[in-house]
């Protein structure tokens, strides 16, 4: 496997990403459910069909719950992850839960940008904790929103590029509907580990050198811990889980329903952020210490 090259990916796992490429290998093992309307509906992988609707159900609850608090830095840009994250998990379910044979790869280019974006919201919340901009205000509103907007419509395009092969800079190496793409590469691998990373350095540094306690890096290297799980469970886990089951879930289930946890952690994490910001509770927490 090299720099951009999904072949081995979308062998073992029915990951979203692969319904871009239009030469994609048939995965060793696929999940699948019932032919529906004469076969121009397909109910793939009901197992997390069903666990993707209750992490949207979750995910909504947490967006709520940010955005209806009275306090916390970067409230409002925080609660935009969650809000990109739910139209993640509706895309997924229309690309993976069901599959309609003439729209599900189009819908796949939109999930890719949508993970670019939400990603990229995940980075920017990183320096919301140090002031840079006010928070809450409408320069890091715009700043946030106009930048997502941007590298929404940016990955759209490369994704239905990429698809279509019209621009011969994306046409994937191995021509035109193949799956060595370096440009989904970066927006769908890169640009995540990137903003992962990132973001756990600046609020790693942000707990150790501003606040007195410890206890929100349980949380956050918590939330990285099971995030990264969970990808090993849709890379390395896929195919035996599926053959175990008969072909009704593979490895993606684990993967949304481990992802969602990770971001009930990252809640967690950033509620007690903002409790260790009350200086009652800073100076009790910090006498615990």
């Amino acid at each position: 496997m090299h720099y951009g090259s999904f072949r081995e990916v979308c062998q073992i796992c029915n990951a979203p990403v692969c319904g871009i490429f239009i030469r994609r290998p048939p995965p060793r093992c696929e999940a699948s459910g019932p032919t529906l309307v004469d076969g121009s509906v397909v109910f793939t992988n009901p197992g997390d069909f069903v666990v993707s609707l209750v992490c949207l159900v979750v995910v909504t609850y947490l967006c709520c719950r940010v955005k209806g608090r009275l306090t916390g830095v970067g409230r409002k840009e925080f609660s935009y992850l969650y809000l990109l994250y739910a139209c993640v998990l509706v895309a997924q379910i229309l690309t993976v839960g069901w599959t309609f044979p003439n729209i599900s790869p189009w819908i796949a280019c939109i999930y890719v940008a949508l993970v670019a974006a939400t990603f990229w919201c995940l980075l920017y919340n990183g320096f919301t904790g140090y002031q840079l901009i006010p928070d809450g205000g409408w320069i890091s509103l715009t700043i946030l929103l106009a930048t997502a907007a941007v590298l929404f419509g940016t990955a759209l395009y490369v994704a239905l590029d990429t698809r279509l092969g019209l621009t011969p800079a994306l046409i994937p190496l191995d021509g035109i509907g193949g799956l060595d793409s370096p440009a989904i590469f970066t927006l769908y691998v890169t640009l995540p580990l990137v903003s992962i990373g990132t973001y756990l350095a600046l609020q790693t540094f942000l707990v150790v050198r501003f606040l007195a306690i410890r206890r929100p890096l349980f949380y956050l290297y918590g939330a990285v811990l099971v995030f990264a799980v969970g990808q090993v469970f849709l890379y390395a886990g896929s195919v035996p889980l599926c053959e175990s089951s008969n072909g009704s879930t593979d490895g993606l289930l684990l993967a949304t329903l481990l992802t969602t946890i990770s971001l009930c952690l990252l809640y967690i994490y950033w509620v007690t952020l903002t409790a260790a910001d009350d200086p009652e509770v800073y100076e009790a927490d910090a006498v615990k210490s």
